[in-house]
Protein backbone atom coordinates (compact mmCIF):
# COMPACT_ATOMS: atom_id res chain seq x y z
CA UNK A 1 0.00 0.00 0.00
CA UNK A 2 1.29 3.50 -0.91
CA UNK A 3 0.37 6.97 -0.70
CA UNK A 4 -0.04 9.32 -3.50
CA UNK A 5 3.85 10.69 -3.56
CA UNK A 6 4.60 6.29 -3.56
CA UNK A 7 5.95 6.40 -0.16
CA UNK A 8 5.01 3.39 2.16
CA UNK A 9 1.84 4.32 3.72
CA UNK A 10 2.14 2.36 7.26
CA UNK A 11 1.17 2.26 10.54
CA UNK A 12 2.79 4.00 13.02
CA UNK A 13 3.98 2.23 16.39
CA UNK A 14 4.21 4.88 19.13
CA UNK A 15 6.07 2.05 21.46
CA UNK A 16 8.97 3.66 23.76
CA UNK A 17 12.29 3.65 22.03
CA UNK A 18 15.78 4.01 23.31
CA UNK A 19 19.64 4.30 21.33
CA UNK A 20 22.65 5.96 22.41
CA UNK A 21 21.66 7.17 25.82
CA UNK A 22 18.70 8.73 24.42
CA UNK A 23 15.34 7.80 25.29
CA UNK A 24 11.75 9.03 23.27
CA UNK A 25 8.44 8.30 24.80
CA UNK A 26 4.89 10.07 23.66
CA UNK A 27 3.53 12.06 26.09
CA UNK A 28 0.54 13.35 23.96
CA UNK A 29 -1.54 12.60 21.26
CA UNK A 30 -4.34 14.10 19.53
CA UNK A 31 -6.14 13.68 16.01
CA UNK A 32 -3.33 16.26 14.66
CA UNK A 33 -0.22 16.42 16.33
CA UNK A 34 2.04 13.59 18.61
CA UNK A 35 4.22 15.67 21.57
CA UNK A 36 7.39 13.26 22.26
CA UNK A 37 8.86 13.61 25.75
CA UNK A 38 13.01 13.25 24.97
CA UNK A 39 15.10 12.37 27.79
CA UNK A 40 18.68 11.51 28.95
CA UNK A 41 20.85 11.86 32.16
CA UNK A 42 17.53 12.98 33.86
CA UNK A 43 17.03 16.12 31.69
CA UNK A 44 13.53 15.97 29.33
CA UNK A 45 12.67 18.36 25.98
CA UNK A 46 9.56 17.86 24.30
CA UNK A 47 9.43 17.94 20.77
CA UNK A 48 6.14 18.60 18.19
CA UNK A 49 5.04 17.15 15.61
CA UNK A 50 2.39 16.61 13.46
CA UNK A 51 0.67 13.12 13.17
CA UNK A 52 1.76 12.38 9.38
CA UNK A 53 5.31 13.69 10.37
CA UNK A 54 5.44 11.12 13.57
CA UNK A 55 6.68 8.24 12.03
CA UNK A 56 9.36 9.66 10.47
CA UNK A 57 10.66 11.48 13.20
CA UNK A 58 10.90 7.99 14.96
CA UNK A 59 12.51 6.55 12.14
CA UNK A 60 15.01 9.09 12.24
CA UNK A 61 15.52 9.04 15.95
CA UNK A 62 16.37 4.92 15.15
CA UNK A 63 18.84 5.52 12.56
CA UNK A 64 20.51 7.96 14.67
CA UNK A 65 19.74 11.00 12.42
CA UNK A 66 18.65 13.24 15.39
CA UNK A 67 21.14 12.11 17.69
CA UNK A 68 23.07 15.63 17.03
CA UNK A 69 20.20 18.01 17.40
CA UNK A 70 17.95 15.97 20.58
CA UNK A 71 22.19 15.97 22.20
CA UNK A 72 21.99 20.05 21.56
CA UNK A 73 18.14 20.30 22.61
CA UNK A 74 19.65 18.41 26.09
CA UNK A 75 22.93 20.58 26.66
CA UNK A 76 20.27 23.65 26.60
CA UNK A 77 18.92 24.87 30.65
CA UNK A 78 17.56 22.28 31.99
CA UNK A 79 13.98 23.51 32.09
CA UNK A 80 11.20 21.66 29.86
CA UNK A 81 10.48 23.22 26.66
CA UNK A 82 8.61 22.83 23.81
CA UNK A 83 10.08 22.64 20.64
CA UNK A 84 9.26 22.68 16.87
CA UNK A 85 11.64 22.38 14.05
CA UNK A 86 11.19 24.48 10.84
CA UNK A 87 12.84 21.15 9.02
CA UNK A 88 12.13 19.66 5.15
CA UNK A 89 8.95 17.65 6.97
CA UNK A 90 7.12 19.95 8.65
CA UNK A 91 4.21 20.69 7.11
CA UNK A 92 1.56 23.49 8.03
CA UNK A 93 -1.51 23.09 9.61
CA UNK A 94 -3.59 20.81 7.87
CA UNK A 95 -5.84 22.52 5.38
CA UNK A 96 -9.50 22.17 5.43
CA UNK A 97 -10.74 18.89 3.35
CA UNK A 98 -7.08 17.62 3.52
CA UNK A 99 -7.22 15.24 6.34
CA UNK A 100 -10.17 12.76 7.10
CA UNK A 101 -11.04 10.67 9.42
CA UNK A 102 -13.70 7.80 10.53
CA UNK A 103 -14.40 6.16 13.93
CA UNK A 104 -16.98 3.27 14.48
CA UNK A 105 -18.89 2.23 17.71
CA UNK A 106 -20.07 -1.25 18.57
CA UNK A 107 -22.55 -2.39 21.17
CA UNK A 108 -20.96 -5.36 23.05
CA UNK A 109 -22.86 -7.99 23.47
CA UNK A 110 -22.48 -11.43 25.90
CA UNK A 111 -25.40 -13.60 24.39
CA UNK A 112 -27.69 -11.50 24.60
CA UNK A 113 -26.87 -9.27 27.37
CA UNK A 114 -25.29 -6.06 26.23
CA UNK A 115 -21.58 -5.62 27.89
CA UNK A 116 -20.82 -2.00 29.11
CA UNK A 117 -17.43 -2.02 27.20
CA UNK A 118 -15.65 0.23 30.01
CA UNK A 119 -16.01 -2.45 32.66
CA UNK A 120 -14.00 -4.55 30.02
CA UNK A 121 -11.45 -2.05 28.53
CA UNK A 122 -8.83 -2.02 30.87
CA UNK A 123 -8.97 -5.76 31.46
CA UNK A 124 -8.03 -6.43 27.91
CA UNK A 125 -4.67 -7.71 26.36
CA UNK A 126 -4.87 -4.35 24.33
CA UNK A 127 -1.00 -3.75 22.92
CA UNK A 128 -0.94 0.07 22.58
CA UNK A 129 -0.16 3.50 23.83
CA UNK A 130 -2.49 5.58 26.67
CA UNK A 131 -1.45 8.95 25.86
CA UNK A 132 -4.63 10.89 24.87
CA UNK A 133 -4.94 13.69 26.73
CA UNK A 134 -8.58 14.07 26.61
CA UNK A 135 -9.34 10.11 26.83
CA UNK A 136 -8.03 8.30 29.68
CA UNK A 137 -9.57 5.12 28.07
CA UNK A 138 -7.70 5.80 24.81
CA UNK A 139 -5.05 2.57 23.47
CA UNK A 140 -3.15 4.20 20.53
CA UNK A 141 -2.74 0.75 18.57
CA UNK A 142 -0.03 -1.08 16.33
CA UNK A 143 -2.26 -1.14 13.34
CA UNK A 144 -2.39 2.57 13.59
CA UNK A 145 -5.41 3.65 15.27
CA UNK A 146 -7.44 3.64 18.58
CA UNK A 147 -9.34 1.15 20.50
CA UNK A 148 -11.53 3.14 23.55
CA UNK A 149 -15.05 3.11 24.71
CA UNK A 150 -17.73 6.03 24.21
CA UNK A 151 -20.00 5.56 26.90
CA UNK A 152 -20.58 1.67 27.49
CA UNK A 153 -19.99 1.15 23.27
CA UNK A 154 -16.24 0.15 22.02
CA UNK A 155 -14.84 2.73 19.49
CA UNK A 156 -12.08 2.24 17.32
CA UNK A 157 -10.78 5.11 15.20
CA UNK A 158 -8.12 5.37 12.76
CA UNK A 159 -5.49 7.82 12.45
CA UNK A 160 -6.20 11.29 10.07
CA UNK A 161 -5.56 9.91 6.55
CA UNK A 162 -4.50 12.25 3.71
CA UNK A 163 -7.01 13.11 0.87
CA UNK A 164 -5.11 12.23 -2.54
CA UNK A 165 -6.34 9.61 -4.97
CA UNK A 166 -6.93 6.16 -3.36
CA UNK A 167 -7.59 7.65 0.16
CA UNK A 168 -10.80 5.73 0.81
CA UNK A 169 -9.66 2.95 0.15
CA UNK A 170 -6.84 3.33 2.88
CA UNK A 171 -8.99 4.83 5.39
CA UNK A 172 -11.03 1.77 5.32
CA UNK A 173 -7.92 -0.52 5.68
CA UNK A 174 -7.08 0.83 8.66
CA UNK A 175 -10.77 0.73 9.62
CA UNK A 176 -10.98 -2.67 8.58
CA UNK A 177 -7.85 -3.96 10.69
CA UNK A 178 -9.25 -2.10 13.90
CA UNK A 179 -12.27 -3.97 13.75
CA UNK A 180 -10.72 -7.05 13.17
CA UNK A 181 -8.32 -5.81 16.59
CA UNK A 182 -11.06 -5.42 18.39
CA UNK A 183 -12.95 -8.69 17.66
CA UNK A 184 -10.02 -10.39 18.58
CA UNK A 185 -9.57 -8.49 22.27
CA UNK A 186 -13.00 -9.87 22.95
CA UNK A 187 -13.86 -13.72 21.39
CA UNK A 188 -17.30 -14.78 22.35
CA UNK A 189 -18.98 -11.88 22.34
CA UNK A 190 -21.12 -10.06 19.36
CA UNK A 191 -20.30 -6.30 17.72
CA UNK A 192 -23.45 -4.45 16.89
CA UNK A 193 -22.49 -1.57 14.67
CA UNK A 194 -24.09 2.05 16.92
CA UNK A 195 -22.48 4.61 14.96
CA UNK A 196 -20.33 6.30 12.79
CA UNK A 197 -18.22 9.61 13.15
CA UNK A 198 -16.46 11.13 10.17
CA UNK A 199 -14.32 13.91 10.89
CA UNK A 200 -12.53 15.91 8.01
CA UNK A 201 -9.89 18.75 8.82
CA UNK A 202 -11.47 22.48 8.79
CA UNK A 203 -9.03 25.17 9.49
CA UNK A 204 -11.54 28.14 9.01
CA UNK A 205 -12.40 30.71 11.82
CA UNK A 206 -15.64 30.62 13.13
CA UNK A 207 -16.41 27.03 13.05
CA UNK A 208 -19.61 27.01 15.09
CA UNK A 209 -21.06 29.40 12.20
CA UNK A 210 -19.68 26.88 9.62
CA UNK A 211 -21.26 24.05 11.42
CA UNK A 212 -24.74 25.29 11.18
CA UNK A 213 -24.38 26.70 7.32
CA UNK A 214 -23.26 23.05 7.11
CA UNK A 215 -26.75 21.86 8.46
CA UNK A 216 -28.37 24.36 6.15
CA UNK A 217 -26.60 22.98 2.83
CA UNK A 218 -25.62 19.58 2.96
CA UNK A 219 -26.89 18.04 5.94
CA UNK A 220 -30.02 16.46 3.90
CA UNK A 221 -27.66 14.24 1.71
CA UNK A 222 -25.33 13.57 4.35
CA UNK A 223 -28.33 12.52 6.43
CA UNK A 224 -30.03 10.29 3.58
CA UNK A 225 -26.66 8.86 2.94
CA UNK A 226 -25.74 7.92 6.70
CA UNK A 227 -28.95 6.96 8.14
CA UNK A 228 -31.25 4.04 8.72
CA UNK A 229 -35.12 4.42 8.80
CA UNK A 230 -34.55 3.69 12.81
CA UNK A 231 -32.16 6.78 13.02
CA UNK A 232 -32.77 9.61 15.09
CA UNK A 233 -30.92 12.27 13.09
CA UNK A 234 -27.37 13.92 12.44
CA UNK A 235 -24.72 15.60 14.94
CA UNK A 236 -22.87 18.10 13.48
CA UNK A 237 -19.56 18.61 15.77
CA UNK A 238 -17.07 21.12 15.68
CA UNK A 239 -13.71 20.18 16.86
CA UNK A 240 -10.72 21.22 17.56
CA UNK A 241 -8.78 21.86 13.37
CA UNK A 242 -11.47 19.38 12.33
CA UNK A 243 -15.24 19.02 11.32
CA UNK A 244 -16.94 15.98 13.05
CA UNK A 245 -20.17 14.56 11.33
CA UNK A 246 -21.84 11.60 13.42
CA UNK A 247 -24.57 9.65 12.18
CA UNK A 248 -25.73 5.73 12.22
CA UNK A 249 -23.32 3.14 11.74
CA UNK A 250 -22.39 2.31 8.25
CA UNK A 251 -20.16 -0.31 6.27
CA UNK A 252 -19.23 -1.69 2.69
CA UNK A 253 -19.98 0.75 0.15
CA UNK A 254 -22.35 3.03 1.87
CA UNK A 255 -19.44 3.70 4.31
CA UNK A 256 -17.71 4.16 1.33
CA UNK A 257 -20.15 6.84 0.00
CA UNK A 258 -20.36 8.69 3.59
CA UNK A 259 -17.08 9.00 3.44
CA UNK A 260 -16.04 10.45 0.38
CA UNK A 261 -19.48 12.68 0.59
CA UNK A 262 -18.43 14.41 3.90
CA UNK A 263 -14.87 15.13 2.42
CA UNK A 264 -16.11 16.84 -0.76
CA UNK A 265 -18.70 18.56 1.44
CA UNK A 266 -16.59 19.92 3.24
CA UNK A 267 -14.66 21.32 1.16
CA UNK A 268 -17.53 22.56 -0.77
CA UNK A 269 -18.65 24.13 2.29
CA UNK A 270 -15.18 26.35 2.69
CA UNK A 271 -14.75 26.58 -1.41
CA UNK A 272 -17.97 27.03 -3.34
CA UNK A 273 -19.39 29.81 -4.68
CA UNK A 274 -20.84 31.76 -2.45
CA UNK A 275 -24.56 31.81 -5.32
CA UNK A 276 -23.93 28.14 -5.67
CA UNK A 277 -23.89 27.61 -1.89
CA UNK A 278 -26.72 30.11 -1.10
CA UNK A 279 -28.92 27.93 -4.24
CA UNK A 280 -28.10 25.13 -1.64
CA UNK A 281 -29.73 26.09 1.09
CA UNK A 282 -32.96 25.22 3.22
CA UNK A 283 -35.00 25.63 5.58
CA UNK A 284 -34.50 23.57 9.06
CA UNK A 285 -35.15 23.54 12.53
CA UNK A 286 -32.03 23.26 14.19
CA UNK A 287 -31.42 22.33 17.85
CA UNK A 288 -28.16 22.24 20.43
CA UNK A 289 -26.69 18.56 20.51
CA UNK A 290 -27.15 17.22 23.88
CA UNK A 291 -24.28 15.40 25.78
CA UNK A 292 -21.30 17.34 23.62
CA UNK A 293 -21.03 20.43 22.13
CA UNK A 294 -22.42 20.21 18.37
CA UNK A 295 -26.00 20.88 16.67
CA UNK A 296 -28.28 18.11 16.45
CA UNK A 297 -30.25 18.29 12.98
CA UNK A 298 -33.57 16.09 13.97
CA UNK A 299 -34.51 13.64 11.11
CA UNK A 300 -37.87 16.07 11.41
CA UNK A 301 -35.92 19.19 11.16
CA UNK A 302 -37.04 20.16 7.56
CA UNK A 303 -40.62 19.46 7.68
CA UNK A 304 -40.96 16.01 6.84
CA UNK A 305 -39.74 12.65 8.01
CA UNK A 306 -36.76 12.47 5.96
CA UNK A 307 -36.41 8.83 6.75
CA UNK A 308 -39.68 7.76 6.03
CA UNK A 309 -39.45 9.70 2.86
CA UNK A 310 -36.55 9.22 1.32
CA UNK A 311 -35.73 10.37 -1.72
CA UNK A 312 -39.22 12.07 -2.16
CA UNK A 313 -39.14 13.88 0.80
CA UNK A 314 -40.56 17.59 0.20
CA UNK A 315 -37.90 20.19 1.76
CA UNK A 316 -38.28 23.89 1.33
CA UNK A 317 -35.34 25.97 -0.07
CA UNK A 318 -34.45 29.38 1.18
CA UNK A 319 -37.62 30.96 -0.53
CA UNK A 320 -40.14 28.85 0.03
CA UNK A 321 -40.00 26.75 -2.95
CA UNK A 322 -40.27 22.98 -2.82
CA UNK A 323 -37.19 20.66 -3.45
CA UNK A 324 -37.39 17.15 -3.26
CA UNK A 325 -34.99 15.36 -0.85
CA UNK A 326 -33.16 13.34 -4.53
CA UNK A 327 -32.93 17.06 -6.30
CA UNK A 328 -30.88 18.47 -2.80
CA UNK A 329 -28.59 15.24 -2.83
CA UNK A 330 -27.88 15.58 -6.59
CA UNK A 331 -27.42 19.57 -6.04
CA UNK A 332 -25.61 18.54 -3.03
CA UNK A 333 -23.29 15.82 -4.29
CA UNK A 334 -22.49 17.93 -8.16
CA UNK A 335 -21.22 21.21 -5.66
CA UNK A 336 -19.05 18.49 -3.58
CA UNK A 337 -17.61 16.99 -6.04
CA UNK A 338 -16.60 19.75 -7.98
CA UNK A 339 -14.39 20.69 -4.93
CA UNK A 340 -12.73 16.91 -5.13
CA UNK A 341 -11.82 16.35 -8.17
CA UNK A 342 -8.33 16.71 -8.78
CA UNK A 343 -7.66 14.70 -5.08
CA UNK A 344 -10.07 11.47 -5.81
CA UNK A 345 -9.33 8.08 -7.44
CA UNK A 346 -12.45 7.19 -9.83
CA UNK A 347 -12.66 4.22 -7.39
CA UNK A 348 -13.03 6.68 -4.37
CA UNK A 349 -16.21 8.07 -6.17
CA UNK A 350 -17.76 5.29 -7.72
CA UNK A 351 -19.41 3.96 -4.52
CA UNK A 352 -21.13 7.93 -3.75
CA UNK A 353 -21.98 8.17 -7.44
CA UNK A 354 -23.60 4.98 -7.69
CA UNK A 355 -25.58 6.12 -4.56
CA UNK A 356 -26.61 9.68 -5.68
CA UNK A 357 -28.13 7.60 -9.04
CA UNK A 358 -29.97 5.37 -6.86
CA UNK A 359 -27.90 2.15 -8.33
CA UNK A 360 -27.08 1.38 -4.39
CA UNK A 361 -30.03 1.86 -2.30
CA UNK A 362 -29.13 4.36 0.56
CA UNK A 363 -29.81 3.27 4.34
CA UNK A 364 -32.88 4.42 5.16
CA UNK A 365 -34.52 2.63 1.83
CA UNK A 366 -32.93 -0.73 3.09
CA UNK A 367 -35.84 -1.52 5.23
CA UNK A 368 -33.73 -1.77 8.77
Amino acid sequence: MVDHAGAPHRAVDFAPRSRAGLNVRVEALTWQHALFAVEAANTTVYVLRDQREAGAFLDDFGSGRLDRELRALLERPPHSRLTRRRARRTSPRARTGTLVGLEHEFSIFDGSTRVDFRTLIHALAIEGVRADPSDPNAYRCPWGGVITCDGREAEIAIPPVEVSPGFVRRAFDYADRGEASLRDLVPGHRLDGYSSHISVSFAERNDRRAARRYARTFAPAMMLLMDRASSPGLLVRPRPGRLELCGEHVSGAVARGALAFAVGSVRALVGANRRALGALRVRVRLEPAIERYGIYVDRRAFGPDLYTAGRAAELRTRDGAPRSAQQQLELAWTLARQSVAADFAEDDLDAIDRMVRNEIPLPCEMGV
